[in-house]
Parts: C-alpha cells; sequence; structure tokens
C-alpha cells in the first residue's frame, strides 16, 4: 500500500490537511477518510496542492469541495512560502472564487491580510429559494423565531445575532438553518454575538463540517452585516475560541488578516 506525506496547519483553530497531486483528479473520498477525527488523521479539510502553481483546491470534511475558504487560504499562503513555491510579501492565489491577493504582514509568526473579494445579496447565487428578502428573514424552531441574514462571500453564508456566542452553542438551530429548504446548496451559519462597536464575537456551523473553531468567510459575512445594520465600526476585531482576526473595508475592499499556524508533517 503507498503512503501519502501530508502536512498539517490551522488558521485560529479551522485545521487543514496538506498533500501534493494532480488538481484534475478526484480526492473526495480519500479527503472522508483522513479528515476523520476517528479513524483517520483528524481535519475540517484537506488542500490537494499542485507544487507548480499558486492555486486552491480544498475539500471539506465531508469531500465537498469549498470555492473559498478564508483561514485555509492563509494556511495555504503560509505553506506555500514555507516550500518556497514564492518569496514575495505580495503575491496572488487562484481559487474557485477568482484570484485573491495575499499581503504577507509578518513571518515569523505568520501572519497575513487577505483581499476577501466582493460579496452579493444575489438570490440565484446564494441559491435563496424564496420570494422574501435573504435580510430579516425569519425561521421558526420549536416555537422560537429568528431573524437571519444571508449573502454570498466566496461561498454561503447566513448571519444570526444571539446574546452569548461561544464555541458548540445552538447545535439544533445550526443544523436547522444549515438544511432549511430555502437553501438550495445549504449555507454555512454564523452565530454572532456583539460585543461593542469594535468586536464581535462568531462562531460558525459550516456546510458538511458542523461547528468549527474560526471561519475567515464567516467572520467577514458577519461584518459585513453588522455594517449594513449599524452594529460595529471599521474596522472589527472578531474573537474566536482559538485567535482573533481583524476584518476591515478599504477603498470599497473587504480585508481579512490573522495568523496561521505550522503544526506538524508526517505519513499515513
Amino acid at each position: 500500500m503507498s503512503k501519502i506525506k501530508f502536512e498539517k496547519y490551522h488558521g485560529c483553530g479551522n485545521d487543514f490537511l496538506f498533500i501534493e497531486g494532480d488538481l484534475s483528479k478526484d480526492y473526495q473520498a480519500l479527503a472522508r477518510k483522513l479528515c476523520n477525527r476517528t479513524t483517520g488523521i483528524g481535519a475540517d479539510g484537506m488542500f490537494v496542492v499542485n507544487p507548480h502553481k499558486l492555486q486552491m483546491m480544498l475539500y471539506n470534511q465531508d469531500g465537498s469541495i469549498a470555492n473559498m475558504c478564508g483561514n485555509g487560504i492563509r494556511c495555504l499562503a503560509y505553506y506555500f512560502l514555507k516550500h518556497q513555491m514564492t518569496c514575495e510579501d505580495v503575491f496572488e492565489i487562484e481559487t474557485l472564487d477568482g484570484v485573491k491577493v495575499i499581503n504577507v504582514v509578518s513571518k515569523e509568526p505568520f501572519i497575513c491580510k487577505v483581499d476577501m473579494g466582493t460579496y452579493s445579496f444575489n438570490k440565484e447565487k446564494m441559491g435563496f429559494d424564496s420570494p422574501e428578502d435573504m435580510l430579516n428573514f425569519e425561521v421558526e424552531l420549536d416555537k422560537q423565531k429568528y431573524l437571519t441574514h444571508s449573502l454570498f462571500l466566496g461561498t454561503y453564508h447566513t448571519v444570526v445575532y444571539m446574546p452569548k456566542v461561544e464555541y458548540g452553542l445552538y447545535p439544533e438551530l445550526g443544523k436547522f438553518i444549515n438544511e432549511h429548504k430555502v437553501f438550495k446548496y445549504g449555507t454555512n451559519v454564523d452565530f454572532v454575538e456583539v460585543v461593542d462597536r469594535n468586536t464581535l464575537k462568531v462562531n460558525t456551523y459550516e456546510r458538511g463540517i458542523g461547528f468549527t473553531y474560526a471561519c475567515g468567510t464567516g467572520s467577514t459575512s458577519s461584518y459585513v452585516i453588522s455594517k449594513l445594520f449599524n452594529k460595529c465600526d471599521n474596522p472589527v476585531k472578531v474573537i474566536l475560541p482559538y485567535g482573533e482576526l481583524q476584518i476591515s473595508e478599504e477603498n470599497g475592499k473587504l480585508y481579512m488578516q490573522g495568523p496561521a499556524t505550522y503544526i506538524g508533517c508526517g505519513e499515513i
């Protein structure tokens, strides 16, 4: 049986495996196997890296493909630098959501700033199958009503404000919204607590994974909605269980700044 070399990184607790491979091949089954936290190595997702191109191909824990991942792309940027695939402080990574610009702020510890692109309230892009508005869309679970606010930012996100946010709270609500019939492709659910006008706490129930310790696109989406409803200023600090992100808007562009950490390597 052949062995596969891997490396593991995390961005604020959102952890990823990295293997080299042919991006034209299908790695869904391998991703499910290696990302399994009981019978595999364990991770939220698996990157397949083309060693000759700065390109992003990420499989979620369930084998589905992610168009974009904020924490993942920081880890990928660190991987590229660590393996000397680039030596630049500013470089581009090709993703399924377009080209993203990486600005390296610090190499030790590794911190980078990512151009997160643009967001959209287009129903078709979001896969929102309802005549109602994607903002202030009401759902009901166990006779309790919740207002949800959805947008597309590289992937599908729905923001829900809660009085208190801690890791793993509201699992039934997260699953219910994630699988709600109005979302044709499912949606990531971002539970947000507004600490003050410069600070948010965010915990995300991700499609294909469940609760994660951090979500870069989710943190950015939470900032967008919070700014829209005048709940925060610019920039904001997003508090996560294993770190912090800074989200800002500069000259009409969204940026996310945060760390990536190398965990280790091995063979399986």
